[in-house]
């Protein structure tokens, strides 16, 4: 019976002196996470070669469609329902493409990958910005629930850089 009393004893003041989530502070937090591999920012671009498009990467618009991806995580402590989205901005921030996920539901310090294609072969060329996101009521941390990358948007390369000769032109001599 004495054994049993200490073991009573102790398993009362182990619970008393370390923090459990019970007597914490409980948090809402989602985020598009910063440490999804080959990003800027977050967000991934694939080209349809399957490239991921790095910062000093141009996205080459002759290849047309691009797979744009991020990872959100469930930073909180409650399993929340979410709707991702993103848009594409030119550089006079008008909205030229934007799109949303279905409701993604998950539980907390899980994360989910989202993507989206986007034909880019109709666009203007120069500078883009590429925001994706989600929104949650009650959120403690806003800053990490978007993030943003700009994208530059080149013409098609010349026929003679596609065959791979490069750029500058051959020509031949006329014989005398």
């Amino acid at each position: 019976m004495k054994g049993r009393g200490l073991a009573i004893l102790v398993t009362m003041l182990s619970a008393l002196a370390l923090p459990s989530k019970s007597n914490a502070t409980l948090i809402h937090d989602i985020g598009i996470s910063q440490t999804y591999t080959n990003t800027v920012n977050g967000i991934r671009i694939t080209s349809p070669l399957g490239e991921k498009l790095d910062a000093n990467n141009s996205l080459d618009k002759t290849l047309g469609t691009y797979t744009i991806g991020f990872k959100v995580e469930n930073l909180g402590d409650f399993t929340e329902s979410i709707i991702p989205y993103g848009i594409i901005k030119d550089q006079n921030q008008n909205p030229v493409y934007n799109w949303a996920h279905s409701e993604t539901t998950f539980s907390p310090d899980q994360y989910k990958y989202r993507s989206k294609s986007v034909d880019f072969s109709n666009l203007e060329n120069g500078t883009y910005a590429i925001t994706v996101g989600a929104d949650l009521e009650g959120d403690v941390n806003l800053l990490n629930n978007i993030s943003t990358r700009t994208i530059n948007v080149i013409p098609e390369p010349s026929t003679l850089a596609l065959l791979g000769i490069g750029t500058t032109l051959l020509t031949r001599r006329k014989r005398k």
